[in-house]
């Protein structure tokens, strides 16, 4: 019995240590799987903060490009509207440029049948473009050129003149009146070149210091060098003066010794008459050629414009 005693009790010491190690050991993994569900919690923690933060930028570059959209959107709006602008504007330029064009096609064709002109003046220019009459230099018209601003005082000042025919020489302008005689085409005022010299000189020099005097007509007008004699003859002896109130007291002042001439049209001459009232002057023979050259420079303005 006692020995039974004795192996029973080295029996309950095994038990027991067995028992206390395998509970150690369970203890052991019991820990190391507590261990490693803190380094998971502690991974899976720091990965939601990373997630978050990712989420959070994403966030951010969301409303970043949702404002960028916004901001695009507002610029192709913004250029969609200077778009249809500029398209109005090209319309409205290309609508000015074919008026400009008509306007020049129709002058153009106004100079090409010298409409405007005297019967007998067509007459002698039609054949001198034919080559049927030689030595035809051209109209003073055709051959003076003034800006708008001086246009109706020139215009008036010349009168009929303007559409004297000036010829190379005085032969010329024989051949061309036998001509007008032999085809009963009309009268007609010739000015040779070789006989249009010195002409009389305008006395009144100090006249030129009243007030309102802007100038002697043919110093208002351009003309090329051969022909300067023509102009002079024509209108070296004719004031031009801004207003008729002027024109009047320069008049008076000087005795109506000399022609006078406003910008408005009035014209006083020698004697005390004094001629004025609307201008009308549909054909523009003076102003003809210089406003389809400027019609045409707007046209190709306007082009390059558009």
């Amino acid at each position: 019995a006692y020995e039974q005693d004795i192996t029973r009790q080295k029996l309950n010491r095994v038990s027991s240590a067995a028992l206390l190690e395998e509970t150690s050991r369970r203890m052991q993994t019991l820990q190391d799987s507590q261990s490693e569900r803190d380094d998971g919690i502690s991974a899976l923690q720091k990965e939601l903060e990373e997630c978050s933060q990712l989420l959070s930028d994403i966030e951010k570059r969301q409303e970043e490009l949702g404002n960028a959209a916004s901001g695009y959107q507002l610029k192709l709006q913004r250029q969609q509207r200077q778009q249809q602008q500029l398209e109005e504007e090209c319309r409205s330029l290309r609508g000015q440029s074919d008026q400009l064009e008509h306007r020049a096609r129709i002058l153009t064709e106004m100079e090409k049948s010298l409409d405007g002109y005297y019967n007998s003046v067509k007459s002698v220019l039609s054949a001198g473009a034919q080559g049927r009459l030689k030595g035809i230099v051209g109209t003073v018209s055709q051959l003076i050129s003034v800006s708008p601003q001086y246009a109706v005082a020139i215009e008036t000042a010349l009168g009929g003149s303007i559409q004297n025919v000036v010829t190379r020489d005085e032969e010329t302008a024989k051949r061309m009146i036998s001509y007008l005689k032999r085809t009963k085409g009309g009268r007609a005022t010739f000015l040779p070149l070789t006989s249009v010299k010195n002409a009389q000189p305008f006395k009144q020099k100090e006249a030129l210091s009243e007030p309102g005097v802007l100038g002697l007509a043919h110093t208002l007008v351009s003309v090329e060098e051969a022909y300067a004699d023509v102009a002079r003859s024509l209108l070296g002896r004719i004031l031009v003066v801004d207003q008729v109130d002027h024109a009047v007291k320069l008049a008076k002042k000087y005795g109506y010794a000399f022609r006078i001439v406003t910008l408005e049209g009035e014209l006083l001459v020698p004697g005390g008459a004094i001629s004025g009232g609307a201008f009308k002057n549909s054909s523009n023979l003076l102003g003809r050629r210089r406003e389809i050259e400027e019609l045409e420079a707007r046209v190709k303005k306007s082009l390059m414009t558009i």
